[in-house]
């Protein structure tokens, strides 16, 4: 038994060799392992930094502009504001201007007609019914020949008597001041030979007459008046 212990134990002794060797060669695979994960942790955390200052960088850029564009919208806003206000008051001041144009305009309207009785404002290219035994219409209208503005009348008149009636009307052309500018003749027709013949009338028989108002004054007519011959 004795020499089977003894022959044993070298065995051991040997055995044990090898295992000592493998066990020092896994810890320094182990440490090289774990010294390639540190580099590779490293580098990634080095990328990672990176990438999160970038992104930071990005951020604050982003936020930056965002607060410009703001800045910049509210000026934009305020100044909009300031230009419709602006406008409000210049239309609201037109507004004035206008009301006070027409109260000046009707007032001298007022004084004209009054001054002188019969006057009527001129509009042209509207019919005019007239209150009135033969007249019965007349349309004024502005055109323009050769650089010179012809004022022309087209007027209806009827026969509502009994007799026979050679109608003579004249109409007369004012300014705003009340001033005559310009008269014609309706129910007047010139002959060949230039003399004046004037149209008669049968009872009940209506004619429609055309001509030119001749202007004395280069003043724009603003009235008119009728007078019965």
């Amino acid at each position: 038994m004795s020499e089977n212990t003894e022959n044993l134990m070298p065995m051991n002794s040997e055995t044990e060799k090898p295992d000592n060797d493998s066990g020092s060669s896994n810890v320094t695979t182990i440490n090289k392992s774990r010294t390639k994960r540190n580099r590779a942790y490293r580098k990634l955390e080095k990328k990672h930094s990176r990438t999160r200052n970038i992104t930071g960088l990005i951020s604050l850029i982003l936020i930056a502009g965002i607060g410009l564009s703001v800045v910049a919208l509210k000026r934009v806003s305020n100044e909009n504001k300031h230009l419709v206000g602006n406008l409000r008051e210049a239309e609201h001041r037109i507004k004035n201007l206008h009301n006070e144009v027409q109260s000046l305009k009707l007032n001298n309207d007022t004084l004209v007609q009054g001054r002188i009785p019969g006057l009527t404002p001129l509009k042209f290219g509207e019919p005019y019914k007239l209150e009135n035994q033969t007249l019965k219409s007349v349309v004024f209208t502005r055109t323009k020949h050769n650089n010179k503005i012809l004022y022309e009348y087209l007027a209806v008149v009827h026969n509502t008597t009994q007799d026979v009636i050679r109608p003579s009307s004249l109409l007369i052309f004012f300014n705003k001041l009340g001033l005559e500018v310009g008269k014609g003749r309706v129910a007047i027709n010139l002959s060949f030979d230039n003399e004046i013949k004037i149209i008669s009338l049968q009872p009940g028989e209506s004619h429609s007459y055309s001509g030119t108002i001749e202007m004395i004054s280069e003043d724009e007519p603003y009235f008119f008046k009728l007078i019965e011959q």
